[in-house]
C-alpha cells in the first residue's frame, strides 16, 4: 500500500467508526479500496491486514485499551461475527507469538481461540482438547520463566552493592547457588527460561572463580541469542549486557585479541541493529564498549593505547544519562581512574575519583566506592601530603562507616596509612606497608577476599613502594 492509500483508509475509519461502537465492519471499508485500486488478490490480502492494523491503532488510541494488539484484532473480527477471518488471524498471530517465545500472549490468544472455535463449530471436542493441551504448556512455560525471573531478581538485589558485605547476604547467596532451578539446563523448559539459566549459572560460577564452566555457559548464552534472533529481537539490551560479562571474563583469562575482535563486532555490527530511538540500549552499548576497552587495556598493559583514548572515552560517557546506568557508569569511571592511577597521572585520577564520590550513590557498587576512597588516600601519599594523612584517613573512615560500614580487609588497608609522627617522612610508612603486604597475602587465601581484591591490586602498589619500583613494572 502506498501513502495515499493509507491516508485514504484512515479517513474512512475516522468517518465510519467510533471508539464505542465500531458500526461499520472492516470489509465495508475495504470495498471502495478494492474498487478504487483494482488490486490483485495478494494485494487485497495485504491491504486487508494493513487495514486491521490501522483499525487496531485507532481503537487503542481512543479507548486506552491495555490488551495486546493481536487480541484486539481478534476481538474486532469476533464482534462483527467474522469468525473464519478471526480464526485465520489467530493462527497467524499465535505463530508469531510462539516464534517470539511470548507465552503470556499465547494464553491471551487461546482464550479468544476457544471463543472463535465454539462460534464456528460448537462443542468440537478435538479442537478443545488441543487448546487445553496448548494452554497447559503455555502456563507451564510462564511459571518456569517467572521462577527464573524471581531468582534473577533476588541475585540482582543481593549484589546491588557489588560484593557480599554480611553473613546474612552470604547465606542468601548460598541458597540461590543451591536452587533446584540451577541443577542443569533441562530445568529451563523454554528459550527465555534458558536465557535466565545461562545468565545465572555463568554469573555464579564466575563469582566462585570457576572460570572455564562460566565462559562455556556465557558462550551458550550468546549462541542462544544469535540462533533465535526473532525471540530476542526486542531484548537486545540483555544481549549487550551478556556480551559485557563474556568480555570481562575473556579479559580475566588474558584473551586480549579476542576481546579487541568482539569490541569491533559490537561497534560495527550490533550497533546497526539498534533503532535510533532506543536511547537506553544505545547508551548501554556505548558504555559496554568503554568498560571492556579500558579493562582490556589494563589487563594487556597497553597503557599508551589506553591513554590515547582516555579523554575521548571520558567525554563520551560524561554525555550519557545517569538514570538507570549508574552501575555501568561507576565501573567505567573507576576503570578510567585506575588507568590514570597506574600511569602516575594523579591529577586526572583524582578528578575522576572525586566525580564518582560526588555523583553516584554509595550503595551501588559499594566496593568500587571504597577502593576509589583508598585510591584517593594513596594519591595524597604519592603527592607527599604526609602531614595530612591522619586527617585524611579519619575523614575517609568516618564517611565510609556512616554510609556502608567497613569490612575488616578495608579497615586493615586504611590503617596502614596512619602514622604516630607529627611530621612523618616517606620512609616512616614502609614498615606498615611491609606488614600490610603480609596481611593481604594471608587474606588472599580466602576465596572471597581474593575475588574482592581483583578490583585494585593493592599488593602490587605496596611492593612498588617497598622495593622502589614503578607500579607498571609489577602489574
Amino acid at each position: 500500500m502506498n501513502k495515499n492509500e493509507v491516508h485514504y483508509i484512515e479517513s474512512l475509519i475516522l468517518k465510519k467508526t467510533t471508539p464505542d461502537s465500531l458500526d461499520k465492519f472492516i470489509l465495508e471499508i475495504l470495498r471502495p479500496i478494492k474498487k478504487k485500486s483494482k488490486a490483485s488478490p495478494k494485494m487485497e490480502s495485504i491491504a486487508y491486514y494493513n487495514l486491521i492494523e490501522l483499525l487496531t491503532e485507532y481503537y487503542i488510541r481512543n479507548t486506552q485499551n491495555t490488551t495486546h494488539r493481536f487480541a484486539i484484532q481478534t476481538q474486532l473480527l469476533y464482534e462483527k461475527m467474522l469468525f473464519n477471518e478471526a480464526f485465520t488471524l489467530l493462527v497467524k498471530n499465535k505463530k508469531n507469538a510462539s516464534e517470539h517465545d511470548n507465552y503470556y500472549l499465547i494464553l491471551e490468544l487461546l482464550e479468544w481461540e476457544e471463543k472463535v472455535i465454539n462460534a464456528i463449530s460448537p462443542q468440537n471436542a478435538d479442537e478443545l482438547r488441543r487448546i487445553i493441551k496448548e494452554r497447559n504448556h503455555a502456563i507451564s512455560c510462564v511459571q518456569n520463566i517467572n521462577e527464573y525471573h524471581s531468582l534473577s531478581n533476588e541475585l540482582m538485589i543481593l549484589l546491588k552493592t557489588g560484593s557480599i558485605r554480611s553473613e546474612e547476604n552470604l547465606n542468601e547467596l548460598k541458597r540461590i547457588v543451591s536452587s533446584e532451578l540451577l541443577a542443569n539446563e533441562d530445568k529451563a523448559t523454554c528459550l527465555t527460561a534458558k536465557m535466565y539459566y545461562y545468565v545465572l549459572k555463568s554469573g555464579l560460577q564466575w563469582m566462585q572463580n570457576d572460570f572455564e564452566p562460566s565462559i562455556k555457559n556465557m558462550t551458550k548464552l550468546l549462541g542462544l541469542f544469535e540462533e533465535n534472533a526473532k525471540v530476542f529481537s526486542s531484548n537486545i539490551l540483555s544481549y549487550i549486557i551478556s556480551y559485557q560479562n563474556y568480555l570481562m571474563l575473556a579479559i580475566h583469562q588474558k584473551k586480549h585479541l579476542l576481546v579487541e575482535d568482539k569490541l569491533l563486532f559490537l561497534r560495527n555490527e550490533v550497533s546497526k541493529k539498534i533503532p535510533e530511538n532506543f536511547t537506553y540500549t544505545l547508551c548501554n552499548l556505548e558504555i559496554t564498549i568503554a568498560i571492556n576497552f579500558l579493562q582490556n587495556t589494563l589487563s594487556s598493559k597497553n597503557y599508551e593505547k589506553g591513554l590515547k583514548q582516555a579523554k575521548q572515552i571520558e567525554k563520551k560517557i560524561l554525555k550519557l544519562p545517569a538514570t538507570n546506568l549508574e552501575p555501568q557508569l561507576i565501573l567505567a569511571y573507576y576503570n578510567l581512574a585506575y588507568l590514570y592511577f597506574v600511569t602516575d597521572k594523579y591529577s586526572e585520577a583524582l578528578h575522576i575519583l572525586n566525580y564518582i564520590n560526588q555523583n553516584f550513590k554509595i550503595d551501588i557498587r559499594t566496593h568500587l566506592h571504597v577502593f576509589a576512597s583508598v585510591m584517593q588516600v594513596i594519591i595524597h601519599y604519592e603527592r607527599e601530603n604526609y602531614t595530612l594523612m591522619n586527617h585524611i584517613i579519619r575523614s575517609t573512615k568516618n564517611r565510609l562507616m556512616k554510609n556502608v560500614g567497613l569490612k575488616s580487609i578495608e579497615n586493615t588497608i586504611l590503617n596502614a596509612f596512619y602514622t604516630k609522627k607529627s611530621f612523618p617522612e616517606k620512609s616512616d610508612f614502609i614498615p606498615a606497608f611491609v606488614s600490610l603486604r603480609e596481611k593481604i597475602t594471608e587474606l588472599e587465601k580466602d576465596l572471597e577476599n581474593a575475588k574482592y581484591l581483583m578490583s585494585f591490586n593493592i599488593k602490587a602498589w605496596l611492593t612498588s613502594k617497598i622495593e622502589d619500583k614503578t607500579l607498571t613494572e609489577l602489574l
